[in-house]
């Protein structure tokens, strides 16, 4: 099979979006089939603000790129691909891919946080906004074939669009398989880890209360912050006086960087306000972490609460600062979660992310759709 895979993201195995369609293109050829990437960066653009040239120009130009290549599944990533959805597809299909719809995300955080004041938005951000989900609504109109990675997204879809192609279907991402070796309580020198852009949407206002009042009796706990994108400095600067010393940094780990440190600490925090997927969940659970989440994206579909992780109410302190005392002075329960997180996911790999993907688009291009 001939396919193109595009995202309008920088290139990096690392980053979610990018590292999602590498990882399963490179098992696609690996199984055989010719995959080609075009990312933001492989074009060229009148815009040097990438915001600028990602929304203005690269839904025209990848367009125009496709129009000029040969293959028989196009799969975009995002509402980017609204234009290409209107050409005429004679020997090819189009593939609407998204780990998280822009309208749920509108819904399910910025609305809530109006609702509840703690947040006003401006009416610029509303124009830009109404523009997206137009977009969305168009590609989702007329693909020929819809992949989400969760089935709050696939419900979603099917309850708020009128209309939509009738090939829909949800492909968990994956993980790199489960170690040998998981790694015991007593090993695992850190507590608690979070893997996250620090920022509202991923709830570190409540992560923040939460840690300050969880140290006043546990003065000695291991905290990491990763993948935070912001700098050490102005995290610091944001964090309770009493939390400073007590969390480690680390803004732009590479990715075995943040594997370690899932092998080495005991609870994956990540209360956030909203999800796509979360695939910081699943790598955690195959790693043997204890995980605390909310009931958004993948992450109620692979916690059964109080089993294999724990789903808490969304803004809910007193119920993250219970939990957390509940796991780190029970090294019983601690094992008895930790391996049932292992069992949960040990299919969920990205070879079988992979396969699911190649068998969907058979069905597509065996489709009249």
């Amino acid at each position: 099979m001939n396919i193109l895979m595009i995202s309008p993201h920088e290139k990096n195995i690392n980053s979610g979006a990018a590292g999602l369609i590498l990882r399963i293109g490179e098992r696609l050829i690996k199984a055989g089939n010719k995959v080609d990437f075009l990312f933001r960066k492989d074009l060229k653009y009148f815009f040097r603000n990438p915001a600028y040239s990602v929304f203005f120009e690269f839904p025209s130009k990848i367009r125009k790129y496709i129009s000029e290549k040969k293959h028989e599944i196009v799969d975009i990533y995002g509402h980017s691909g609204f234009l290409v959805s209107k050409m005429n597809r004679i020997n090819w299909k189009y593939i609407f891919r998204t780990g998280g719809l822009d309208t749920r995300y509108f819904y399910e955080y910025y609305k809530v946080q109006e609702e509840l004041r703690l947040q006003k938005y401006s009416w610029k951000f509303k124009y830009r906004s109404s523009r997206i989900f137009k977009r969305e609504k168009i590609a989702i109109k007329n693909a020929n074939g819809i992949i989400v990675m969760c089935n709050q997204d696939l419900n979603y879809i099917k309850n708020k669009f009128k209309q939509q192609p009738k090939l829909i279907t949800a492909i968990p991402p994956g993980h790199y398989g489960i170690p040998k070796s998981i790694n015991s309580y007593n090993q695992r020198e850190g507590d608690i880890l979070v893997v996250a852009w620090y920022g509202e949407t991923k709830g570190f206002r409540y992560v923040n209360s939460a840690l300050e009042k969880l140290i006043r009796n546990n003065p000695t706990l291991k905290i990491t912050y990763a993948a935070t994108v912001k700098t050490e400095e102005e995290i610091r600067k944001d964090l309770p006086k009493n939390l400073v010393n007590n969390i480690r940094i680390i803004p732009s780990p590479a990715h075995d960087d943040i594997i370690n440190f899932m092998d080495n600490h005991k609870i994956f925090l990540l209360p956030s306000l909203f999800e796509g997927y979360g695939m910081a969940y699943l790598e955690a659970m195959s790693r043997g972490m204890v995980i605390i989440a909310t009931k958004t994206g993948g992450a109620s579909e692979l916690i059964i609460d109080g089993e294999n992780g724990y789903l808490i109410q969304k803004r809910n302190i007193q119920e993250i600062v219970y939990i957390l005392n509940k796991i780190l002075n029970n090294k019983i329960k601690w094992k008895s979660v930790s391996s049932n997180a292992c069992n949960s996911v040990s299919n969920l790999t990205w070879d079988n992310t992979a396969e699911q993907t190649l068998k969907f688009y058979k069905e597509v291009l065996n489709s009249n759709g």
